[in-house]
């Protein structure tokens, strides 16, 4: 089946802007879509009407637009599982008064969909709609622990298991024996991996076909988590089995 060349086109720009380059200017849309310069003004210039993209004329440099706001408001109000797990939530953040999150997988990462954040002053969390790595973190080692093994892989080649603190995991072997553990234990946790002194405990939450579909944690600074890691750990399974139990899809 042919493809439109200009939705593609206008796909590559969009493609070109991620988390750490929110800003491009139209050098750098024209390195990382290698369009002709006035076919990527015509596309800019349509897509800036529609807006999806906004240009701010002081720097001369393009971000995405509003319109992706009410796209991603859709997308996240038909994941029926953040509907199905905030009672959960709810009920986690009171017996914890930590921050409480969901996250899915994304490709070769995890993206957070929904959390109650803590009302403590001292406290670290995701935003929603975070992408995030799956080999580190509670979370992204719970959903990629319940991943095919052929997935491990390609995560493990894609990132090269980059080290963001001295606790994550950069050893292959190293990794596969821990995403083995959380498989037989039902859980996993997280001592500063990601970020320094950040404790997470993460459990699965399955479909009605006894597949993944989403992990549930609670994360908060180590002073706070440290001991209490086994009583959170079993509230969050009885919250997890219970959403699992709901949730058909």
């Amino acid at each position: 089946m042919k493809t439109i060349r200009a939705v593609e086109r206008s796909i590559s720009i969009l493609n070109a802007f991620r988390k750490e380059r929110r800003s491009l200017s139209l050098s750098e849309l024209y390195d990382y879509t290698e369009l002709p310069k006035p076919t990527l003004l015509r596309l800019l210039l349509t897509m800036e009407t529609e807006g999806f993209i906004v240009k701010n004329n002081a720097s001369n440099t393009y971000i995405l637009g509003p319109a992706f706001i009410d796209l991603a408001n859709v997308v996240l109000e038909n994941i029926d599982i953040r509907s199905i797990a905030r009672p959960a939530m709810e009920r986690l953040k009171q017996i914890s008064d930590e921050t409480v999150n969901i996250y899915i997988k994304s490709g070769i990462n995890r993206i957070c969909i929904d959390q109650l954040v803590t009302d403590r002053l001292l406290k670290k969390f995701s935003r929603i709609g975070d992408t995030l790595p799956l080999y580190c973190g509670a979370s992204g080692k719970v959903l990629l622990a319940y991943s095919e093994k052929e997935f491990w892989e390609e995560v493990i080649c894609e990132t090269g298991l980059k080290g963001f603190t001295n606790n994550t995991i950069t050893e292959r072997e190293t990794l596969y024996k821990e995403l083995e553990k959380i498989k037989q234990e039902g859980y996993a946790v997280s001592y500063g991996e990601r970020e320094e002194n950040i404790i997470s405990i993460a459990v699965p939450i399955f479909n009605r076909d006894g597949k993944i579909s989403a992990a549930l944690a609670i994360s908060g600074p180590y002073q706070r988590l440290v001991d209490k890691v086994e009583d959170y750990r079993k509230e969050l399974i009885k919250e997890a089995e219970g959403i699992s139990y709901k949730y058909e899809f």
